[in-house]
């Protein structure tokens, strides 16, 4: 039996299976990120809980190493399994340099989320990027990037190693699906729904909405209104009361099946990172359209591929015409709507995505034990 251990940080996988098992429907299974089709394809899965709390966790927070105990558990306990496998390529960072100094050997496959540029004009702060990305480059066995466009960026950049990038990520668009589907009263379709926190520009949005006449409700983390530079409208609603956790994803259908469209706002960055690709997805598969921020570094261009509208960056003014374009021509809305939820199951979910990564661990398992037999 193939034996793999997973590493997630945010929270136990043995406790997200068994909340599955258990007849659990708040959880969408993108969320454990193959764990159970890994088992399924009869792979023995090992997990590691990280603890920060720990002293461990407060070393690896003073010297910049996240997930410090974790990722020192992982190491010792090499015997158990045959590969790793991390979907957030940032957190396996001290197992690649003890793999560069030959001191760890077991295969690792891990996703990477951003294109690890080395852009900064500081020279002590390109320096960092560059060793970054020389111990993750030169210390994983596979990296395989999110998209094909981050894995084209990172192309740009010196230092290469094994890489490879998704065609399929996305996804469970059954649990959106499913849920719209249960519903016996039509969509409201009376407001604007948005979510998410990493790189977000929620001001500018939230400037677009004193001029329009339509609601907007935000699902936002627990400090949002301390971090905002600009007044919430009358027009807005804002919960943010929802814990990020294993069910707080199934908390957010009922706002994506009410909404005439989903506004993903985003803050310009130079770590070309695909922030706002997970609501992208679950908005197609919810079957809404998209009004995002021109992020280039997602897997394709959404008004080419007819699922919503972009707008510049820090444009109050394109917000405004985005807006008031779907509240015009809600049947435009609509269309946007039933192109990304046809996109979304027939290209860009998760049981593509799992197939996609079960073929890269399969592969690497059988290199290893090539290359191991060899050296006998």
């Amino acid at each position: 039996m193939k034996r793999l251990l997973e590493i997630v940080p945010f929270y136990s996988l043995d406790e997200a299976l068994e909340y599955l098992e258990n007849g659990g429907d708040l959880l969408p299974l993108h969320h454990v990120w193959c764990y159970d089709q890994f088992k399924k394809e009869g792979y023995e899965v090992l997990f590691i809980e990280n603890k920060p709390s720990g002293i461990l966790g407060k070393i690896g927070k003073f010297i910049k190493i996240d997930n410090l105990q974790q990722q020192l558990q992982v190491i010792r306990r090499a015997k158990e399994y045959d590969v790793i496998f991390d979907p957030f390529m940032q957190f396996t960072f001290l197992i690649a340099l003890f793999k560069i100094f030959y001191l760890f050997k077991k295969p690792i496959l891990t996703i990477a989320q951003r294109a690890y540029v080395v852009n900064k004009k500081n020279p002590l702060k390109r320096a960092r990027q560059y060793l970054t990305r020389y111990v993750y480059f030169k210390g994983i066995d596979k990296i395989v990037f999110i998209n094909q466009s981050i894995f084209i960026e990172s192309k740009k950049h010196k230092i290469e190693g094994n890489t490879d990038y998704l065609r399929f990520w996305g996804v469970d668009h059954y649990f959106f699906q499913n849920y719209n589907r249960a519903q016996v009263e039509p969509p409201h379709l009376d407001f604007i729904y948005s979510t998410g926190g990493s790189g977000r520009d929620y001001n500018t949005l939230l400037k677009s909405f004193k001029n329009i006449n339509f609601d907007l409700h935000i699902t936002a983390r627990p400090n949002f209104e301390s971090e905002l530079k600009t007044e919430i409208p009358s027009n807005v609603y804002v919960d943010n009361s929802i814990i990020p956790g294993l069910t707080s994803t199934g908390q957010l259908r009922e706002e994506y099946y009410n909404c005439l469209a989903v506004a993903i706002p985003l803050e310009e960055t130079s770590s070309f990172s695909p922030f706002g690709s997970t609501v992208v997805f679950e908005a197609m598969a919810a079957g809404k359209a998209i009004i995002a921020t021109d992020n280039k570094a997602y897997p394709f261009n959404i008004e080419k591929e007819g699922i919503g509208i972009l707008v510049d960056y820090y444009d109050e003014t394109g917000w405004e015409k985005a807006i008031n374009f779907l509240i015009n021509n809600p049947q435009k809305a609509k269309e946007m709507g039933e192109k990304g939820q046809r996109l979304s199951c027939d290209i860009y979910n998760y049981s593509a995505f799992s197939n996609e990564i079960l073929t890269h661990a399969d592969t690497l398992i059988k290199k290893f034990n090539f290359r191991v037999h060899s050296n006998k």
